[in-house]
């Protein structure tokens, strides 16, 4: 290595893009149910592991359940969990020959687990950056598209996605609210 020595920095999850990504469409959907009369819990002021290495859970005895980005409440609409995605468009996924949106398997049993426990329905909530659309449906009464690349159909689901059609959501133009008071 001509004497030069490498040093691999890591950098805290709460820094990657991805991250910070979802953290920006977590604050438009935070603005978006505000507006809508919706008092919010972000769930990642939970988290313990300042580190950013683990996920917020609902805690059981023996159990944990990753718990979906917003705990929000209504006096006229009761409790809801809502998981946030952000992406810039809907891809077009090739085997199912429609445009999707997609959850980590695993996640999803966790939510699932979530709603059962607490009682409070849990919705999906999809900021699509290009287009300035606000995608949302209650989590469970979307069909469900299995991922069907070759380590999913091998067994190995630890990074599997569980997809829906992106026709099935309510769509919300945030383009013609004024949720940042002229702010972009």
């Amino acid at each position: 290595m001509d004497g030069i020595a490498m040093e691999t920095k890591q950098i805290p999850f709460e820094q990657t893009p991805e991250f910070l990504l979802g953290e920006s469409g977590e604050d438009v959907v935070i603005a978006f149910l505000k507006s809508k009369g919706w008092h919010i819990v972000p769930s990642r002021d939970y988290n313990k592991d300042k580190g950013g290495s683990k996920a917020p859970c609902l805690q059981g005895e023996t159990t944990g359940f990753i718990l979906p980005d917003l705990d929000i409440s209504c006096p006229r609409r009761g409790r809801r969990w809502v998981e946030v995605k952000t992406y810039n468009t809907s891809p077009f996924n090739r085997a199912h020959k429609i445009n999707v949106h997609g959850v980590n398997v695993r996640h999803y049993r966790d939510y699932r687990s979530v709603e059962q426990i607490t009682g409070a329905p849990v919705w999906l909530f999809v900021y699509e950056i290009a287009k300035g659309i606000l995608l949302s449906a209650k989590l469970f009464n979307l069909q469900q598209y299995p991922c069907l690349c070759l380590s999913c159909r091998n067994g190995n689901t630890s990074r599997c996605l569980v997809y829906f059609n992106r026709a099935d959501f309510h769509s919300i133009d945030l383009r013609q609210l004024d949720l940042f008071g002229g702010q972009p």
